[in-house]
């Protein structure tokens, strides 16, 4: 929207600013570095996810040391950043753990990217058109399938409870990217889908309340696709498009 050069530069070239290594990292490197440690564990275990019932000891080993090995590999060893990395693994216990409870759910995909010829192909709306169209690429940080594979779930992860909040409060009108990870997943995996914000920080995740009426329950009907046209999700997404295009 800025320039067409810088457009062009990111989007084609691929091009990115390098990152200069602070002392302490911001946000945005903490969040890859729990992405990326949360990836290596669940699939470092990806055999065990399935299996009943769960060794739950066997499955945090196992999760915690390939989570380690990841952030092993970070830049850095000021002792401010060994803390964050510490906080980071935390995290991913945390997040093990609860994935461990649910047992209605077991973990399939990590960081399951899509479009601009990754595994999966780019989530086509709207028809073959180009000026009524619309192609989206991006990454979901995790899919879930039903232990009896009637269903899929994607998770989106978030550091707070906070933001968790506010998009799960704004699904298809602001809050999108869940909807359409669904919308995805669904597509490829030809099953019906579900999903959900999921915040990382131990303290914020044991505090989410489960087994309520959920964003659960809106996202699925956001993505419920029948004979009479495209989903709901899609239908905002061609109209955010439109309204953009004039």
């Amino acid at each position: 929207a800025q320039c067409p050069f810088k457009g062009f530069a990111q989007v084609v070239l691929l091009a990115r600013e390098p990152e200069e290594q602070k002392e302490l990292p911001d946000a945005r490197e903490e969040g890859n570095l729990g992405h990326t440690a949360l990836a290596a564990a669940f699939l470092a275990t990806k055999a065990e996810w399935p299996r009943r019932p769960r060794d739950r000891r066997g499955l945090l080993a196992r999760g915690l040391a390939a989570a380690d090995a990841a952030l092993s590999g970070s830049p850095g060893h000021a002792p401010l950043r060994t803390i964050v990395r510490l906080r980071v693994r935390e995290s991913v216990r945390a997040v093990l753990e609860r994935a461990i409870e649910e047992e209605d759910w077991d973990f399939s995909l990590a960081e399951q990217a899509f479009g601009d010829g990754r595994p999966w192909p780019a989530f086509s709306v709207g028809g073959g058109e180009a000026a009524a169209g619309v192609w989206l690429r991006g990454s979901i940080d995790r899919v879930d399938r039903a232990h009896d594979g009637s269903a899929v779930r994607v998770i989106d992860y978030k550091r707070s409870k906070s933001t968790v909040r506010s998009a799960s409060s704004s699904l298809g009108e602001t809050a999108l990217q869940v909807p359409i990870y669904a919308a995805v997943a669904a597509r490829q995996l030809d099953v019906r889908a579900t999903g959900l914000y999921l915040p990382t920080q131990p303290r914020d995740l044991a505090l989410e309340a489960r087994g309520r009426k959920s964003p659960e329950d809106s996202v699925a009907d956001l993505t419920r696709s029948d004979a009479a046209g495209p989903s709901l999700i899609e239908r905002r997404v061609l109209a955010i498009a439109t309204a953009a295009r004039a």
